[in-house]
């Protein structure tokens, strides 16, 4: 069940709480995610590929802030949204870094996040 929470200072504590918690389970191939490196995040149901986006000039100053360190701009992609879509991610919860290739090859099959199809995609040869 989910906790609704209506005090706008208890959110923004957790808020706070879950971000920390995220930056100490940081591991060092994450924080090296820069512009143009593709991964991917699993949430309930459904994988999402994802590339790592130039931060766009209006929303530079945002993402220079220290709580924003771990924060990465991203085009994702999903079966449910083969197209995509941009928003940002903590780098947390990257789950495993892709070559282009491989990120070519999952957009290829039309991003395709069933088990099979990914244990295909990461056994290749590593580009």
């Amino acid at each position: 069940m989910m906790e609704v929470i209506t005090d706008p200072k208890e959110f923004i504590a957790r808020l706070r709480e879950g971000r920390e918690e995220a930056d100490a389970n940081v591991v060092a191939w994450q924080t090296e995610l820069t512009t143009g490196d593709c991964f991917i995040r699993v949430v309930p149901g459904c994988m999402i590929f994802m590339e790592v986006i130039d931060v766009c000039a209006e929303d530079r100053a945002l993402f220079r802030l220290q709580h924003m360190q771990n924060i990465r701009p991203c085009r994702c992609y999903s079966e449910l949204c083969v197209e995509g879509e941009y928003g940002s991610i903590h780098i947390a919860t990257a789950l495993v870094q892709l070559s282009r290739e491989q990120f070519d090859k999952a957009r290829a099959n039309g991003w395709n996040g069933d088990k099979e199809a990914l244990l295909k995609l990461l056994s290749g040869p590593p580009s």
